[in-house]
């Protein structure tokens, strides 16, 4: 899908892009990091690091929030979703990590695709999309708010042993 603008861009974006948490007593919500949706049968991509920091008795209790209603004056519903961790598919070395959502067919979820990390170049344009202070928002009585920023890449980073070691990158393309 090609976007004219940025503000189409982050319209369609919000739909793949999920909150992480589990609910360590009723009526209580931790909020870990962010994810995004990575096929059409959800199955979400997210950082290796936010699961590993997660206590182990909270982690077979993993839920994502997932956009299950957009209406026209923009408007947005979400809903808590269980997620797991599917087996063999966490990298710490890269940092990646794949859940699969369940009941993904009651949400719009869409997946994004990943860009190729071979055509970035310091200067390019960029945004990042998630929940970084979702916990910080709460506590602060905004709720769960979807946080949008743009940015420029300033520096591509190597990681100093492997030269063909590459980022990853989303494309909205």
């Amino acid at each position: 899908m090609i976007f004219t603008n940025l503000k189409q861009k982050i319209k369609q974006v919000r739909q793949s892009i999920v909150a992480i948490g589990f609910s360590p007593a009723p009526n209580k919500i931790t909020i870990v990091g962010s994810g995004f949706a990575v096929s059409d049968d959800g199955k979400i991509l997210s950082a290796a690091h936010v699961y590993n920091q997660i206590k182990p008795e909270y982690r077979n209790i993993l839920m994502a929030m997932v956009m299950t209603q957009q209406e026209k004056n923009g408007l947005e519903h979400y809903e808590w979703l269980p997620i797991k961790l599917i087996e063999g598919k966490k990298n710490d070395a890269d940092d990646v990590i794949l859940f699969q959502l369940e009941n993904y067919n009651k949400t719009l979820l869409k997946k994004l695709e990943l860009g190729d990390s071979e055509n970035i170049e310091v200067g390019d344009e960029t945004y990042f999309i998630g929940f970084p202070y979702a916990v910080q928002l709460m506590n602060d009585g905004f709720g769960i708010t979807l946080i949008v920023n743009k940015a420029i890449i300033s520096n591509i980073k190597q990681d100093g042993i492997d030269p063909n070691h590459f980022s990853y990158a989303v494309s909205s393309k």
